[in-house]
């Protein structure tokens, strides 16, 4: 069974989309892999995303429920926009790391997105690099010590 290696919590502001702040919460480096999670950063403009977003939802199942015209899936929550951007993971050695699995989502004071990268990196590595980039935002890199 994988074990955690470190955790690290850089909490670096990374980019501000549909005035929310979204920041690097933790990279988890595990034996087998690396955990990059995202936060949308609680403030008024979460607030008002997610009242919009209950709004929205509680329109969609009344109109659904009634027979009304609607959409086929529900709104989508604000975190899906918010975190849609590609992430990058890079060591000191030059390891090849590929996404496996990306997850996002949420509103209100949940807005988070994880991406998950294999392999570990090597024991000899010293450093991973969590690059961003994305439409509408400054492409950016954070270097975590491992």
């Amino acid at each position: 069974m994988p074990r955690v290696l470190q955790v690290v919590t850089p909490m670096e502001h990374l980019y501000v989309r549909d005035g929310v702040e979204v920041a690097l919460i933790t990279a988890e480096i595990w034996s087998r892999g690396v955990i990059v999670r995202l936060a949308g950063l609680p403030s008024e403009e979460t607030d008002r995303l997610e009242k919009s977003h209950a709004d929205a939802l509680n329109e969609w199942g009344r109109a659904r429920r009634d027979g009304r015209p609607h959409d086929e899936r529900p709104p989508e929550q604000p975190g899906e926009q918010l975190f849609d951007v590609e992430i990058t993971v890079s060591d000191d050695l030059g390891t090849s790391y590929e996404l496996r699995v990306r997850s996002s989502g949420g509103s209100g004071r949940l807005m988070r997105a994880d991406w998950t990268f294999e392999p570990g990196p090597p024991d000899s590595a010293s450093s991973l690099t969590v690059a961003i980039d994305g439409e509408g935002i400054d492409s950016k890199s954070v270097r975590v010590v491992v």
